[in-house]
């Protein structure tokens, strides 16, 4: 049994092989409690920023249409204040 390994948890209670493979398995875990918390992590931000995207990517549509919608309406007054004179044959 490795006396100096400090994350050793197991070798006091069973034989040096078990020990030494629950230890590592002890420390896969470890690192996939890490990794997944970095994922988790990474997720959160990512979801904020496609959030904060969309977000303004509808703003800018939104603003969009009403600055169309506002033109065609201008076009409409002024086409009905002036009307197109009719032709005579």
């Amino acid at each position: 049994i490795n006396e100096n390994n400090s994350i050793d948890h197991y070798s006091h209670v069973v034989c040096g092989t078990c020990a030494a493979s629950l230890n590592k398995l002890d420390a896969a875990f470890r690192t996939f409690q890490q990794t997944q918390n970095n994922l988790r992590l990474k997720f959160r931000k990512t979801t904020h920023i496609i959030h904060y995207q969309l977000e303004k990517q509808i703003q800018k549509s939104m603003k969009e249409n009403q600055q169309e919608q506002l033109v065609e309406t201008k076009q409409q007054i002024q086409e009905e204040k002036n009307p197109i004179p009719k032709r005579h044959q």
